[in-house]
């Protein structure tokens, strides 16, 4: 079998690498969600209100959401009055 890069280089793409490159960001996409809903969930750092806005920007974009909560929020720095 193929892998994706040489049935690309080849001019051949079989459907079953589609369908694997699917997965494979399905899989991607389920982890960065769960993981990143549940180190929210789990954090300190973050009051209700943070805590919140981040789980909607969690569930409305899932993927970008997650990995963008997982880069910058996890570490964030609060001002505190």
């Amino acid at each position: 079998m193929n892998t994706l890069l040489t049935a690309i280089g080849n001019d051949r793409f079989d459907f079953g690498d589609f369908v694997l490159l699917w997965v494979i960001l399905g899989i991607l996409q389920f982890l960065a969600f769960w993981i990143a809903l549940i180190t929210l969930l789990r954090s300190s750092h973050y009051t209700g209100g943070g805590k919140f806005l981040w789980f909607v920007v969690i569930a409305l974009a899932p993927i970008l959401g997650g990995i963008g909560y997982l880069l910058v929020g996890r570490n964030a720095q609060l001002v505190r009055p």
